[in-house]
């Protein structure tokens, strides 16, 4: 029956040795990384204007089916505007933070700024999807500081 210290030197030695990591390597790794995470995000944020488009342009093409839930769809394009226009700022693109601000000033679901009729608020929707679409056509919205 074979010792203790055997088993465990036995165990030791066919572990495979380490390598050290050379710094490229581990920079290309961390770039690759950093790329991956860079396309998904941006490749979720496309996700949400699109989805944003669409609801909007339903919601006006649909809009007698639709006004029942007016509030739901005033929060909604709230928050999509509200967010739209932190990453606007963030990216320093102040027109378009603008123009996002207004709509999530005008969909205020709290304090209804004005009221309109059923054409109107129709048009308001197709109107308010044309930020979005303006975004969604910019791939790279960064900007050179």
């Amino acid at each position: 029956m074979p010792a203790i210290s055997e088993i465990q030197g036995s165990q030791i030695a066919l572990q495979p040795p380490l390598t050290a990591l050379d710094d490229a390597a581990w920079q290309a790794w961390l770039t690759k990384g950093r790329l991956n995470d860079e396309r998904s995000a941006r490749t979720r944020l496309e996700a949400v204007k699109v989805v944003s488009i669409l609801g909007l342009l339903a919601a006006a093409g649909f809009w007698p089916y639709v006004a029942s839930y007016e509030g739901v769809l005033r929060c909604a394009a709230t928050v999509a505007a509200g967010f739209f226009m932190l990453h606007a700022v963030r990216l320093r693109h102040h027109v378009l933070a603008t123009l996002f601000g207004a709509i999530a000033l005008f969909y205020n679901p709290l304090v209804q700024l004005f009221t309109a009729s059923d054409d109107w608020k129709r048009l308001l929707l197709v109107v308010s999807a044309m930020p979005f679409i303006l975004s969604l056509g910019w791939r790279d919205m960064r900007r050179k500081p």
